[in-house]
């Protein structure tokens, strides 16, 4: 209240431990960056520390503390299994995507290297996930042609020859 210079720190832990770890400190910045990808899928809390110390003697400093809420994440991508299943009509392309963490946003496909075709999921939308999509075929050697690609909630992708399991 008395427009002291703040010094931040900033603190992390997993859903469900209780041991807080330093992210950074000394921060005067109120915007972070932090490169998620340096710790395993998950939901996380933080802890922002702040502290009038730069402006005031060590018996005279005040310090308070705030948490956030949790905040998923997510930096596995989905997978992918294909199967050609044959029938009288013809056949048809299988497609099975799961993610661990998030539901599946799009599946697309790419035959011969042709521009990205959006596919929708059996029940029409994406949602949960666990979808599956087919894909007829005009023969089944285009199959081998194909190539999936597909994004969970949270822009993580992967791709993969129709053919891989």
């Amino acid at each position: 209240a008395d427009g002291d210079h703040l010094a931040y720190a900033l603190q992390y832990r997993r859903e469900g431990e209780s041991a807080w770890h330093d992210l950074r400190r000394g921060l005067s910045d109120l915007i972070v960056v932090w490169d998620t990808t340096t710790v395993a899928d998950g939901r996380y809390v933080f802890k922002v520390i702040a502290s009038d110390d730069p402006a005031n003697a060590g018996d005279r400093a005040l310090a308070g503390d705030r948490e956030s809420d949790p905040i998923e994440v997510d930096n596995t991508p989905p997978t992918i299994a294909t199967e050609i299943v044959r029938a009288a009509a013809g056949a048809r392309l299988v497609i099975k995507v799961h993610d661990a963490r998030s539901a599946i946003q799009k599946v697309e496909y790419s035959l011969g290297g042709s521009a990205w075709q959006i596919i929708y999921p059996i029940d029409k939308v994406a949602d949960s996930p666990d979808e599956q999509y087919e894909l007829p075929l005009a023969t089944e050697a285009d199959a081998a042609r194909i190539v999936i690609r597909a994004f969970d909630a949270l822009q993580n992708v992967t791709s993969q020859p129709a053919g891989g399991r």
